[in-house]
C-alpha cells in the first residue's frame, strides 16, 4: 500500500485536496442557508415541504376599471377574483353598453391580475347606428294625351272619336294677337309697357312705335320708324300686325 501511495503521490495529493474542498463548501453553504431561513421554517424544509407554502402569498390585487359601468374606478379585491366580481363592484354595466359584444368578446369567468386595466366599450363605440332613410312617396304624372292620340286609340279599338267640349275662348288683352294660343305683341295695339318686353325697346322707342302706327307689314314698319334691318330681325318673332 505505502509503495502504491508512493509510486501515485501526485494524485493522492489532488484527490485529497479536491475532497477537502468540497467538505469546506458544504460546510459554509448550509451555515449560510441555516442563517437566513427562521428556525421556525428549517423543520418545513427538512421535512420536504414546498417552496410555495413557505414563501407569503398575495392575498389583495388592485384593479382598475373604466367604461360602460356605472362607477368606474379603482378597486381592491381578493386574489384569484373574476372579471365578472369586478363589474358587479363596480356597479355593474350601465344601459349603454353593448350586451352582445360583451358576450362575445368578454369573458367574465377570466381570472383578474394585480395592475390589470379593465375597459368595457360603449355600444356607439363597437356598434355604429345603421344611417337613416328617408321614404318619399314617388307620384308619377301621366301627360294630358291630345285629340291627335284618342282619335289613334278610337280607330284602334273600332269606336266613334268622342272629343271633349269646346272650352269658351276669352277676350283677348290689349295688345295681344286674336289668333288663338298666340303670345305675339301687336305692334298696332299693344301698350307701352308691353312695348317695353321686346329686345331693344325702351321708352325711346315704345313712343316712337306708338307715334307712328297703324304698320300692315314689316316693311311699312321700318319706312315709318326708321328701325334698322337688325332692329326687326330681333322682333320679327315676337310680334305681329
Amino acid at each position: 500500500m505505502q509503495d502504491f501511495i508512493t509510486k501515485n503521490l501526485y494524485f493522492s495529493l489532488c484527490s485529497v485536496a479536491l475532497l477537502a474542498g468540497v467538505l469546506t463548501y458544504v460546510y459554509f453553504f448550509n451555515r449560510e442557508v441555516l442563517g437566513i431561513v427562521p428556525s421556525e421554517e428549517i423543520g418545513a424544509i427538512t421535512s420536504g415541504r414546498a417552496e410555495s407554502e413557505i414563501l407569503p402569498q398575495k392575498t389583495e390585487i388592485v384593479v382598475d376599471v373604466s367604461g360602460a359601468v356605472d362607477s368606474p374606478g379603482v378597486y381592491t379585491l381578493n386574489s384569484g377574483s373574476r372579471l365578472a366580481d369586478l363589474i358587479v363592484l363596480a356597479g355593474g354595466a350601465t344601459d349603454e353598453v353593448s350586451e352582445k359584444w360583451i358576450s362575445r368578446n368578454l369573458n367574465l369567468a377570466a381570472v383578474l391580475y394585480d395592475q390589470q386595466k379593465v375597459y368595457v366599450p360603449f355600444v356607439w363605440e363597437v356598434a355604429p347606428s345603421a344611417p337613416e332613410y328617408e321614404i318619399k312617396e314617388l307620384v308619377l304624372e301621366s301627360p294630358k294625351p291630345s285629340e291627335k292620340d284618342l282619335a289613334h286609340l278610337a280607330a284602334l279599338a273600332g269606336s266613334p272619336v268622342i272629343t271633349a267640349p269646346a272650352t269658351p275662348s276669352t277676350a283677348p288683352q290689349e295688345g295681344t294677337s286674336t289668333s288663338a294660343g298666340s303670345d305675339l305683341i301687336n305692334l298696332n295695339q299693344a301698350t307701352q309697357d308691353l312695348l317695353k318686353e321686346l329686345p331693344g325697346v325702351g321708352d325711346v322707342w315704345s313712343e316712337r312705335i306708338i307715334e307712328h302706327r297703324p304698320y300692315t307689314d314689316f316693311d311699312d314698319f321700318r319706312e315709318k320708324t326708321g328701325a334698322t334691318e337688325n332692329f326687326v330681325n330681333k322682333i320679327s318673332d315676337l310680334v305681329t300686325f
